[in-house]
């Protein structure tokens, strides 16, 4: 009986195997677009390849600040900078220019009520 019960187990694991290209696929519970995760890069089929040749995403950017190879990038103003120091002094740039505007900005409104006053 037990030989039996073997037997019969392997038949539906014969039945029941997949020889094709292995993948997982998890649905994520924010409402995100499902995932589908290969094995394998040669398990990908090939509607799904991307045959567009992948992106330079740094050609050769250098930093604003000190000239050497940017790694980053500040994500208010989009500069390319290379290390904290050069982000600090983006930063304070950014922070100057802010102001000298905002003082322009308050001039001008002063010129334009001594204007409307005479």
């Amino acid at each position: 009986q037990q030989s039996k019960l073997i037997e019969e187990t392997k038949n539906l694991e014969v039945q029941h195997r997949y020889n094709g290209p292995y993948a997982s696929s998890y649905i994520s519970g924010r409402g995100f677009a499902p995932i589908v995760i290969f094995a394998s890069a040669e398990s990908v089929p090939d509607i799904l390849k991307d045959k567009a040749k992948p992106k330079a995403h740094s050609k050769n950017l250098l930093c604003k600040v000190t000239g050497l190879p940017a790694k980053y990038r500040d994500p208010l103003t989009g500069q390319p900078y290379a290390n904290a120091s050069a982000f600090s002094e983006i930063r304070r740039r950014l922070l100057a220019n802010n102001i000298k505007k905002k003082e322009k900005e308050r001039i001008s409104g002063m010129k334009l009520r001594e204007g409307n006053k005479k």
